[in-house]
This record gives structure tokens, C-alpha cells and sequence, in this order.
């Protein structure tokens, strides 16, 4: 009876390519996917760019793919610390341009032996992983801090160039140590570069990442075959795609 069926179905179809699930550390929380489907229904007609964003920084994906409270690379303190992965890998093989590059009918491409070409390798997932560093929840007062209730999943995540955590959680310390919490440095991945900037200026990274990822040429093929898949037929023909 919902006057919107198309936003639901194509919101529906979002859900089943930009994957999150109950069965993870937000199991028993109803506002986690309930925020996260308010925002995929609301992108539903939206951009691909405005959309990616939002999923960046949605606490729900943040814990889902474990790079809420990402820090940089540590190797001075007690634990060594490098940036989490997951998100860097998943959001380029699942949410973006897919394991192969493809021509715009979403056939693969093939290098002069015949064989697929591959789109990343595990230095851009390491360079990419860099990025989404420094990331927490909204009402966080350092980086690394938890949730303070249920609705924090429903508030964009907040960003944290230097990690003052034990500043602020040992004021008693003469000396207390101050890293980095975004990863410093330029990034290097899908043989484009993320320049070397200071790492307040972090979110500038984050916006730099998701632009050359939107402008990959995988993008319009990898993308439309998936919502063709959700919403038409399991099975497009290479003309339906490029269409």
C-alpha cells in the first residue's frame, strides 16, 4: 500500500550489493540496519557518489566491516597497530569496480594471453585501508572510544586526525602520548594518488578515495549489472548492460 514501491524495491536491491547483516557485534541493536535502510532507501534515486559516501560513513558499515575507530600505523606503542582492511577491500571488490576490469557491457576485459586483468592488487588494499583511518562514532571524544547508546548508530561517524586517547583518559601522565589517528602520507592506489597532506586535513583523503573510485570506468558496468540482477532479470544480456 506505500505510495514509494519503486524506492523500496531499488533501496531493497542496495541492501543485497552494499551488504551489512545483524549476525555481527550490532546483533541485538534495532537502530543499526534500521538507520542504515533509511539510507539506502533515501539514495535510492539518488547518485552513486553521494550514496558511497554516506555508506563510508555510516556506523553500521563502520562495525560491520571493522573500521569504525581505524587508527594509523602505530609501531611504537605496547601493540602494533596497522590500518584494518576490510573495508578497503570490500568497498572496491563488492561496491564498486568488482575483481576484474570490464569493458562497458560488463564482459571482462582480457590482456593479450586471453586472461582477465586483475583491477587491484594487495598494495592498493594496504594504501587504500589507510585512508579510512580515524573514523568514530559521532559523540566520541577520542578515537577508539565506544558507543554511548543504542542511537549512536544512527549519527554520522566523526573524524579524528590525531588519537589524544591517552590524554584524555590518563590526565594524570605527565607526557601523555599523542599518535596519529588518521594515517599520514600519501596513498597509492588504482594507480592514482592521494597526496601527502596533514592529518587534520584527513577527510580530504577519504573525499579524494571515493572520487577516483567513483570515476573508475568499472563503475557504470559493475553497478548496473547488479541493480539489473536485483530488479529486471538474473541473467542481462552485454546489450542490456551497456544500455
Amino acid at each position: 500500500t506505500s505510495p514509494d514501491k519503486l524506492r523500496w524495491r531499488v533501496g531493497m536491491a542496495l541492501s543485497q550489493i552494499f551488504v551489512t547483516s545483524r549476525l555481527s557485534a550490532f546483533d541485538n541493536n534495532p537502530y543499526a540496519l534500521a538507520s542504515y535502510y533509511d539510507l539506502l532507501n533515501k539514495n535510492a534515486f539518488g547518485n552513486y557518489r553521494s550514496l558511497i559516501d554516506s555508506i563510508t560513513y555510516h556506523p553500521t558499515m563502520g562495525v560491520y566491516l571493522t573500521f569504525m575507530n581505524n587508527h594509523a600505523t602505530d609501531t611504537l606503542g605496547t601493540n602494533r597497530v596497522f590500518p584494518d582492511e576490510n573495508y578497503a577491500r570490500e568497498v572496491m571488490q563488492l561496491f564498486s569496480i568488482g575483481l576484474y576490469e570490464l569493458n562497458d557491457d560488463g564482459t571482462e576485459e582480457k590482456d593479450s594471453q586471453g586472461n582477465s586483468i586483475p583491477t587491484y592488487n594487495n598494495d592498493d588494499i594496504a594504501n587504500l585501508a589507510k585512508v579510512f583511518t580515524g573514523l568514530s562514532w559521532s559523540e566520541s571524544k577520542y578515537l577508539g572510544q565506544r558507543a554511548t547508546n543504542d542511537r549512536s548508530y544512527t549519527k554520522r561517524m566523526k573524524f579524528f586526525g590525531l588519537d589524544s586517547t591517552e590524554a584524555i583518559t590518563k590526565p594524570w601522565k605527565t607526557n601523555p602520548r599523542i599518535v596519529n589517528g588518521h594515517e599520514p602520507g600519501a596513498k597509492y592506489f588504482l594507480k592514482s594518488s592521494v597526496p601527502s597532506r596533514p592529518v587534520a586535513q584527513g577527510e580530504l583523503d577519504i573525499k579524494d578515495a571515493l572520487d577516483i573510485i567513483f570515476n573508475h570506468p568499472n563503475v557504470p558496468p559493475f553497478i548496473s549489472k547488479k541493480l539489473i540482477q536485483h530488479l529486471v532479470t538474473s541473467n542481462p544480456s552485454p546489450d542490456f548492460v551497456k544500455r
